[in-house]
């Protein structure tokens, strides 16, 4: 479900430029003619998760709690339960906040979260947004002053 959330926005914003630079407009945008695409954004998103994808899971799974068996279960189906509506419903989301979200809300009220390590991601992703919007605005900018 990861790559129905979070591949096919790289594999839009790839297509979106594609088409910008060629400068064809098309009013339906068909998978199977760009497939080239759709293969480098697998491959990068594969050496993305291979490299980086340990201190994810080591920060979520270790950091916010310990997950018995059970709850990394539970976790596990609902995120991919909310991943699969989200998609079939054409709503984009994020795949690490479901995530995150599905370890807090899985933990059993014996046991501790740490809420200092949730608050550090939600910070991260409250500076992210604005930082990513920034960088969009101008980059987009710029290319329309090139093109």
């Amino acid at each position: 479900m990861h790559g129905a959330q979070d591949g096919q926005k790289f594999i839009g914003v790839i297509i979106a430029f594609e088409i910008l630079l060629k400068s064809k407009a098309t009013s339906k945008i068909l998978p199977r003619n760009f497939i080239w695409e759709i293969i480098l954004v697998s491959i990068v998103m594969l050496v993305g998760v291979a490299t980086g994808g340990k201190r994810i899971v080591e920060n979520l799974g270790e950091n916010i709690s310990y997950l018995e068996n059970e709850d990394a279960l539970i976790s596990d189906f609902s995120t991919i339960l909310i991943l699969l509506f989200s998609s079939l419903n054409g709503i984009p989301i994020s795949t690490s906040h479901v995530k995150t979200i599905s370890i807090v809300s899985s933990v059993d009220g014996r046991k501790k979260v740490n809420f200092k390590n949730v608050i550090d991601i939600f910070k991260a992703w409250i500076y992210t947004f604005p930082i990513c919007i920034f960088i969009a605005f101008f980059t987009m900018k710029i290319l329309m002053n090139i093109l």
